[in-house]
């Protein structure tokens, strides 16, 4: 398919609490992450569901779409929020089957089907806390859980809030803000900060086996990532499992 423009530009409204995001212009390798980032953005905000108009989206090849794709690896364990595309048109709906976009992503043939399949979320329990140290993130932690009556994850959630909190302070400027949530089978530390670049696991230059930081984090961790954030920052987030 092609577009008259190489120019992405990315409309993103909110519709009975789902986030619409009509893209318009050519998805092309350059603007691949700009549609990606944007829906993972998205899905942070943990809306009802994110829906995506593919109207006036132009695809440069078949590889381009699975920005769509990799945009919901991205979000499946966390925020978990559906991620869904609309198609009106026929030819380009026959097309976006047979890229296998649909193994992964409800299709749509227009927004009021897409939003009337969202149906009610189930409940998320939240609780949000700035703090300035370890120790904090610690307490904060541990009181959240008490009253979720979750304590028998106190001791990994504070281990993982511990390092994802000084992780944050050791290499941004920015203070950190704890989010613990509690959904369906699932508890997930989320650690925000003003950096945009994304947390990386490195492996340790000197071959030592001791395990801190996100090494220790994903080794404790059901899953865990690390996503672009509204404001140009992130989120730094892992999931564990409720015993």
């Amino acid at each position: 398919m092609t577009s008259p423009s190489s120019l992405l530009t990315i409309h993103v409204a909110d519709v009975a609490g789902c986030l619409v995001v009509r893209p318009e212009g050519e998805l092309t390798a350059g603007t691949y992450s700009g549609l990606r980032d944007t829906l993972v953005r998205c899905a942070v905000e943990e809306p009802d569901a994110v829906v995506v108009e593919l109207d006036r989206l132009w695809f440069a090849s078949d590889a381009s779409a699975t920005a769509l794709t990799s945009a919901y690896a991205c979000i499946a364990e966390w925020p978990a929020v559906p991620l869904s595309v609309v198609v009106r048109d026929q030819a380009r709906h026959r097309w976006i089957r047979s890229t296998s976009i649909d193994r992964f992503l409800a299709v749509f043939p227009d927004l009021e089907s897409a939003l009337a399949a969202v149906g009610t979320p189930p409940p998320r329990r939240r609780a949000v806390a700035a703090v300035s140290s370890g120790a904090l993130a610690r307490r904060f932690a541990e009181g959240v859980l008490r009253r979720w009556n979750a304590a028998g994850l106190a001791y990994d959630a504070k281990l993982v809030v511990t390092e994802l909190v000084e992780n944050t302070m050791r290499h941004t400027v920015s203070d950190p803000v704890v989010r613990l949530e509690s959904w369906q089978d699932r508890v997930t530390v989320a650690v925000a900060d003003d950096d945009p670049a994304p947390a990386v696991l490195h492996e340790r230059a000197d071959g030592a086996s001791r395990c801190s930081g996100l090494r220790l984090v994903a080794r404790v961790a059901r899953a865990w990532g690390s996503a672009p954030a509204s404001g140009g920052g992130k989120v730094v987030w892992a999931t564990l499992r409720v015993p």
